[in-house]
């Protein structure tokens, strides 16, 4: 059990009658192994469960919650390899861009499979909900008319049926284990809903530490630092000087490069280079190296390295340490090796750093090639479409 989903569960354990601790730490732990090992449907069944029995239960919503994603990640992949640039696929697609606010690019795939394949149903209650989050209720409502009519008793089967009536529980029986993509399709939305609504639940229970704890979690695993550091800061309001939040606290605020606070907090958290734990040595360093202390961050990082040689982040910001002071012989190792387990999808800031090193080392050529990818990612990313926050296309009516 992840410490983080640990802590959570002792802290929820404290509120909890004593003759139903036995049981709680029983099923939790039970839960979190079937999901640490990639049995999401056994581990959903027991959050559920959990949640049935006790509806304040942070820890099982939040597991309930990752259970459903995890199942719809799967699904996902199946709809990709079993109709690969289908309806289906594309419909999730476009809900993905709802969800970013790339309302335009999502209205042009709803509208394409609608005009293309104008018997599948939920494309006009989709653009529906599309037109309200863009502020256009006056639209929705004219979508909402296209939408066929559903029967008044959905057959058993009738996955569909039962999303669209808002029964997701049933939505999910009906498709079953079934893998064709249009079971498939509808699964994956049943599940996407859920997981949303587990969430959401967290938001109404009593104020605790425990639940503000998960809500940060939450927001970390979504790309929201900030948020998560204001929950994180409320958790230590209710339970002042606990070093696991303060822990999870340092973090987000690493994460949101608030350095203002993360140095001070990080510096008591790692302690001496010489015995910092690997995690906080590295987050004290790589702040400190952010920070431009780059002789301060020389012997956190350093001691990280040593300890997790592996670590590619790791790796990275040692090599950028060491170039920025001078030792570009000593970095180029690290700089390599980070550079030959990035992710192709990055910024291309680590080429960058290669072609430095290459050039002070006199390598004229590999500079040249480093520098050149570099570009090649720079180019790639600035080709992104427009997300959350930048200017977006305008929407036509229906």
């Amino acid at each position: 059990m992840p410490w983080l989903v640990a802590w959570i569960v002792v802290a929820w354990l404290v509120s909890t009658p004593l003759p139903a601790v036995a049981q709680a730490i029983t099923s939790l732990a039970s839960a979190e192994s079937d999901y640490e090992a990639g049995r999401f449907e056994r581990a959903a069944e027991r959050f559920r469960a959990l949640v049935q029995a006790d509806a304040n239960n942070p820890a099982a919503w939040y597991g309930l919650g990752k259970s459903y994603e995890a199942l719809a990640r799967k699904s996902f992949s199946q709809l990709q390899t079993v109709a690969p640039g289908s309806e289906w696929e594309a419909l999730l697609v476009a809900d993905v861009w709802v969800s970013a606010g790339r309302f335009a690019q999502a209205l042009t795939l709803y509208r394409d499979v609608a005009k293309l394949h104008p018997g599948v149903p939920g494309v006009h209650a989709s653009i529906a909900t599309l037109y309200d989050l863009a502020g256009h209720p006056e639209w929705a409502d004219t979508e909402r008319r296209r939408e066929p009519p559903r029967p008044a008793t959905c057959a058993a089967t009738a996955a569909d049926c039962q999303f669209l009536s808002g029964r997701l529980l049933e939505a999910l029986a009906a498709a079953g284990t079934r893998e064709d993509a249009q079971a498939l399709y509808w699964r994956i939305r049943a599940l996407n809903v859920l997981a949303t609504e587990a969430f959401a639940t967290l938001d109404t229970l009593p104020p605790s530490a425990h639940v503000h704890l998960v809500r940060a979690a939450i927001d970390r695993d979504q790309g929201r630092p900030v948020e998560a550091v204001a929950e994180l800061k409320a958790a230590l309001v209710l339970s002042p000087g606990d070093r696991q939040i303060e822990q999870e606290l340092a973090a987000a605020l690493y994460e949101s490069k608030n350095l203002d606070e993360a140095l001070p907090l990080l510096k008591r958290l790692a302690g001496p280079a010489a015995t910092a734990e690997a995690e906080w040595a590295f987050f004290y360093g790589d702040a400190l190296l952010q920070g431009q202390q780059v002789d301060a961050a020389l012997p956190y990082l350093k001691a990280a390295a040593a300890a997790r040689p592996d670590a590619t982040a790791v790796r990275a910001s040692l090599g950028r340490a060491l170039l920025q002071a001078g030792d570009a012989a000593g970095a180029i190792g690290h700089l390599e090796a980070a550079a030959a387990d990035e992710d192709l999808d990055s910024d291309g800031a680590l080429q960058y750093q290669l072609a430095q090193a290459y050039q002070q080392l006199g390598r004229p050529d590999d500079a040249k090639r480093a520098l050149a990818e570099y570009r090649k990612r720079q180019a790639a990313a600035a080709d992104v479409p427009s997300g959350p926050g930048q200017p977006k296309p305008g929407l036509t009516p229906p």
